[in-house]
């Protein structure tokens, strides 16, 4: 599937736009910490108000600037992989969030996202290495943030 480089710039400023306005949204129910003279909630709204004005300038620019005469097709990969990779991710943000089960998704997750994502044929090999990967990154989280940052994903 082709589409043309200025929808494509313009459908990803829209995308932008409206998750930015959720992100500010949402960060009006993070929970306040004790005694800061910046909240924690701070740095969210900052940074959806950032990401909202840069989109509302590139869409500017798509539409009345110098890429207007922007030409040329992208090519956009397989439709199906990309809603697994979409619906792979919303099961991780719910598994997480109502079973609790954060490392293990994260296995998971890594392990799926990486079959999808490599080009070779199925085999034994592109298993392995995909279960290799999806280990390699669990541990890394691991150690990351539950031994050195001491972060608990509950």
């Amino acid at each position: 599937m082709e589409i043309s480089k200025r929808k494509l710039s313009l459908a990803v400023d829209g995308i932008l736009i409206v998750l930015s306005v959720g992100y500010f949204v949402l960060s009006f129910f993070i929970e306040e910490g004790a005694n800061f003279s910046l909240s924690s909630s701070f740095y969210p709204r900052l940074l959806a108000i950032l990401i909202f004005v840069l989109s509302l300038i590139s869409l500017y620019a798509d539409t009345l600037g110098s890429r207007k005469t922007e030409t040329g097709t992208v090519k956009v990969g397989n439709p199906g992989k990309q809603g697994g990779i979409l619906l792979t991710t919303i099961l991780f943000v719910l598994a997480w969030q109502m079973l609790g089960v954060f490392y293990p998704m994260v296995f998971v997750t890594t392990g799926v996202l990486v079959w999808l994502y490599n080009q070779e044929p199925k085999s034994m090999k592109k298993l392995i290495k995909t279960l290799l990967v999806a280990a390699a990154f669990t541990l890394f989280v691991i150690l990351l943030f539950g031994i050195g940052l001491k972060i608990e994903f509950t």
